[in-house]
């Protein structure tokens, strides 16, 4: 999670405004503040399709906002970000390994369609299950560990064939102990777009209008 921080002169105009503004600037500074959070939010979630293939709404639903709070000033804060672990890697780079030494599946042709989901009836240990898939160890290749999950029709049973046209292998899924991931998402650049100064001052203004608005009356 990131903290969205910005510097004013708050405890000097604190001491110019009367006593009612004076009042209301924590709360309208930790209001600017969680909204300032929010709009990252909404330009992080909205642009999730410019940097990734899309399948669902789960990394959406990760990029969370923890509001701002009045109790908290002189230093109020509120911070936006993704509580999905493997999104720092998306936006940092680095090595993903597999858990407990398993390999990790990168799909191929079990998934020509990249928006699609992958079943879990087709996910790797299920496969192997079925008639026609089969595991290749390649231990001499590097990188160490790697292998391979192939699918050829079989010659008896469902969808069985002789035709030695229609029983090519297929390459499904591409297994490694280790896989590089390479940064692509700008999530520092979105919030550093949206949090600025000018937008601080509007929002903040917006807001003091109104609770002054609503002292008056």
């Amino acid at each position: 999670m990131f903290e969205i921080k910005i510097k004013t002169n708050f405890p000097k105009l604190e001491r110019e405004m009367n006593h009612f503004a004076k009042k209301q600037i924590p709360y309208v500074t930790a209001r600017t503040l969680t909204q300032l959070a929010k709009n990252s939010q909404t330009e992080l979630r909205k642009n999730l399709g410019r940097h990734f293939e899309i399948r669902n709404d789960y990394t959406a639903r990760g990029i969370k906002v923890d509001p701002a709070r009045k109790h908290q000033w002189p230093y109020p804060r509120a911070t936006v970000g993704s509580t999905d672990e493997y999104m720092a890697r998306q936006e940092l780079g680095g090595i993903k390994e597999g858990k407990g030494g398993k390999l990790l599946a990168q799909p191929k042709e079990i998934r020509p369609d990249k928006s699609v989901i992958t079943k879990r009836s087709q996910w790797p240990s299920r496969l192997l299950q079925t008639p026609g898939y089969f595991q290749v160890n390649l231990k001499n290749r590097p990188p160490i560990g790697m292998a391979l999950i192939l699918y050829r029709r079989p010659t008896s049973g469902r969808g069985a064939t002789y035709k030695p046209a229609a029983r090519k292998v297929q390459l499904m899924y591409v297994q490694t102990r280790r896989v590089e991931i390479k940064f692509r998402w700008s999530f520092r650049e979105t919030v550093k777009r949206v949090v600025t100064h000018k937008a601080f001052s509007k929002i903040f203004g917006n807001f003091l209008s109104k609770e002054i608005k609503k002292g008056i009356k």
